[in-house]
């Protein structure tokens, strides 16, 4: 049953456009999907030579091991932002290193002025998702949130950009928290008492899409 479901979420998400996935789980967390892609992909249209995936483990509850993670992710979303590609981040819950690496993105892209700004906009996004009501806060641990509040965004991109933002124009934002099919929502997870049909497309949600998607991919 969970690999059926894995199948169908990722089925829901290629077709909403996402391009790009960003696992941070360890090996032993999830039921591994990324052997499933290229199959994925040939089944809803999509050529998987377009589709990339990227592992970058951090340690449940836990902050990553080096900046050098850290920025390797950056670099990233960074690349497949400049390509105008959708990215999916995901733990396993959607809900502390998920959190983290988006509030890190956001300082680094420049939506958000400072690690306390990106927080604040979190926290807004996560009020409106179902599982906030189990789990309050995301990041998830204290230590997760000090990482991000103190996070400072690449000395090089202000150098090279003049301190503008690294996303495009019609991408200074965050998805709305709204569900694609398969149960698959935006920084958490869908509600379980919503039909399935009553879900939309990330696409049909913003129109002018922005490039990162943060989101639980099972379960």
């Amino acid at each position: 049953m969970a690999q059926k479901q894995t199948k169908q979420k990722l089925d829901a998400l290629l077709l909403a456009g996402v391009r790009t996935f960003i696992d941070l789980t360890e090996p032993h967390e999830l039921f591994p999907y990324s052997p499933h892609l290229t199959e994925r992909c040939a089944l809803v249209g999509i050529d998987p030579r377009e589709v990339e995936y990227h592992n970058f483990p951090i340690r449940d509850r836990s902050l990553p091991d080096s900046v050098d993670l850290v920025r390797r992710i950056m670099d990233v979303l960074r690349d497949n932002e400049s390509r105008g590609r959708i990215t999916a981040v995901h733990c396993r819950g959607g809900i502390g290193r998920t959190g983290l690496i988006v509030g890190c993105w956001l300082v680094e892209c420049g939506i958000a002025k400072d690690g306390d700004d990106a927080l604040r906009m979190i926290a807004e996004e996560w009020k409106t998702v179902e599982k906030c009501k189990r789990y309050p806060l995301s990041p998830e641990t204290g230590p997760q949130h000090e990482y991000v509040r103190t996070f400072e965004r690449a000395a090089w991109i202000d150098e090279k950009r003049g301190g503008s933002c690294v996303m495009g124009p019609g991408s200074r934002k965050m998805w709305p928290l709204a569900t694609v099919p398969g149960r698959a929502r935006v920084t958490g997870s869908a509600p379980s008492h919503r039909r399935r049909n009553s879900h939309r497309s990330l696409r049909d949600l913003c129109p002018a899409p922005p490039k990162i998607v943060a989101l639980k991919v099972q379960g």
